[in-house]
């Protein structure tokens, strides 16, 4: 499967919202076709009924306010892809507010440590490169703001595209039933999540 679709990212030179749109039809093909399980396993592995109450409802609104924004600037660009890619993310949305209303407060403590410790990493990364690269300029306001849609915007994403595809989806394969780590099934999923990036990679370098 991943094998079939980098080769369709390299035959057609997609760009990256082109490649990670691919991805949803063979990950919803795959889910139903070859696992055979309700597409909602995708984000929760026990998967609860999907309901939603008044408030959950506005957070979906509100989570999916960025994504829209993209889908609309896509609209005025032409650019088809974008606006694909804004679109699917709403429905990422969905996934989102699914999966963080089943959270209880140990896994809502981890996932705040957890992103509060990935965060400062990229953020020291980002610091260390743009102080190597002559440091910064522009207004630190406008960068701020920057990051803050990129954050509203990526978190649906992750809900509905890549992170979907590898971790809802071949992850959970690979590892199947078998309770505890497994060490192999890992490394041969991160393996392929990294050899997927290969047609993305050979289009940046051939720009």
């Amino acid at each position: 499967m991943i094998g079939g679709y980098i080769a369709l990212g390299l035959a057609f030179g997609l760009g990256a919202e082109a490649y990670l749109l691919l991805g949803i039809p063979i990950t919803i093909a795959f889910q139903r076709l070859v696992v055979r399980r309700p597409l909602r396993s995708l984000w929760l592995r026990e998967t609860p009924p999907m309901t939603f109450s008044r408030r959950s409802i506005m957070a979906v609104v509100v989570t999916a306010i960025a994504p829209g924004i993209v889908a609309v600037r896509g609209i005025r660009d032409g650019d088809l892809a974008l606006v694909g890619w804004g679109l699917a993310a709403m429905v990422g949305a969905l996934g989102a507010v699914y999966a963080l209303r089943a959270m209880d407060r140990d896994a809502v403590r981890t996932t705040i440590r957890t992103t509060l410790i990935t965060g400062a990493i990229l953020v020291a990364i980002m610091v260390a490169y743009r102080l190597a690269t002559g440091g910064f300029n522009g207004n630190l306001v406008a960068a701020v703001a920057t990051t803050v849609i990129s954050l509203a915007t990526y978190l649906p994403v992750v809900f509905v595209m890549e992170e979907v595809l590898f971790r809802g989806l071949i992850d959970t394969y690979l590892h199947g039933s078998t309770p505890g780590p497994d060490r192999a099934s890992a490394l041969y999923g991160s393996a392929l999540w990294g050899i997927w990036h290969l047609p993305v990679a050979f289009l940046v370098l051939g720009s």
